[in-house]
């Protein structure tokens, strides 16, 4: 896998969380990645994706999921909307707003 594609978010302790591969486009958020047990997407066609999600009890996503932003795919991961350019970061901890 192309590591310049590859980006990450990382838990406050500096563990990954979760992985999303950007592809043209799209973005996909892989399987391993862990969601949030708590979701609420106000209006937006992503709650239905998330309850569509194959997720194991412990809320690590099963399957890949192709996202149309980084916002969807990191709203996906936090349980409510972010800015998936600030959200996203490479290997070395720098934003995707700034790549």
């Amino acid at each position: 896998m192309d590591g310049k594609n590859l980006l990450f978010h990382f838990a406050k302790g500096g563990d990954v969380v979760a992985k999303v591969k950007r592809v043209g486009s799209q973005f996909i958020l892989l399987a391993g990645s862990k969601l949030s047990p708590n979701y609420e997407f106000r209006g937006s066609g992503w709650m239905e994706v998330r309850k569509n999600a194959s997720v194991s009890a412990d809320g690590t996503l099963r399957k890949d999921i192709v996202c149309d932003s980084p916002s969807m795919a990191a709203a996906l991961v936090a349980g409510g909307q972010r800015n998936g350019l600030k959200f996203w970061k490479n290997k070395d901890k720098k934003e995707l707003k700034g790549l």
